[in-house]
């Protein structure tokens, strides 16, 4: 697969994302997402997102616009396609997200597996520079 196809790919999960947040009232809404590659060899999503604030209607509607941006699973993993849990331990998180990373761009031959919104990185870039400046103080 060319590199380009590979950006094509990652970009079309994106604007389907955009798409499917904006139909359910979500845009704007943070995240990020990576590609991996199991070592059984199936194709899967790991994310965060910042859904503070949002109620189980919007919960609802948030995971069929995952669905709907991944594509719908049939079958018995329907009801494991989409979990969503608090996030406790984002260090942990990170760690486990990236466990089979180079593995996965092996694979994929590509290392652009991730797919941010802006505002996430909007988000990201103000705690970085809040950190660093404590960091510079401490």
């Amino acid at each position: 697969m060319s590199r380009s196809r590979k950006t094509q790919v990652r970009r079309l999960f994106q604007n389907q994302l955009n798409k499917a947040l904006k139909e359910a009232g979500l845009s704007g809404l943070e995240y990020a997402f990576l590609f991996e590659i199991s070592p059984e060899g199936r194709l899967h999503l790991h994310g965060v997102l910042r859904g503070a604030g949002l109620d189980e209607t919007a919960l609802k509607a948030l995971k069929l616009a995952l669905c709907q941006a991944a594509g719908k699973i049939h079958g018995r993993a329907a009801a494991r396609q989409v979990k969503l849990k608090r996030l406790y331990d984002a260090a942990g998180w990170a760690r486990y997200i990236f466990k089979v990373r180079k593995s996965t761009a092996n694979k994929l031959a590509t290392n652009g597996l991730m797919v941010m919104s802006e505002s996430m990185g909007r988000l990201l870039r103000v705690f970085h520079e809040e950190t660093r400046e404590t960091r510079r103080v401490a």
